[in-house]
């Protein structure tokens, strides 16, 4: 049971991260859309959503990497 939910909090925080990872890249019609810092900030609240599930997970190094990047 608590690796099911384990797995299950790292998945969640893998597609946080991956989401993330995606708002700072931008993309072209995003670029017009949102200005830098506003892709930023999303981006921050993302990395800071998956470090939580990456903690719950008792994933520390992941978690640590996330809050390293906000």
């Amino acid at each position: 049971m608590v690796d099911s939910s384990n797995n299950m909090f790292i998945k969640k925080a893998d597609d946080f991260r991956k989401e993330a990872d995606k708002k700072l890249k931008g993309s072209f019609f995003g670029n017009i859309m949102n200005g830098k810092e506003d892709r930023e900030r999303e981006a921050k609240d993302l990395y800071q959503q998956a470090a939580n599930c990456y903690k719950a997970a008792n994933d520390r190094d992941s978690a640590i990497e996330c809050l390293m990047r906000c």
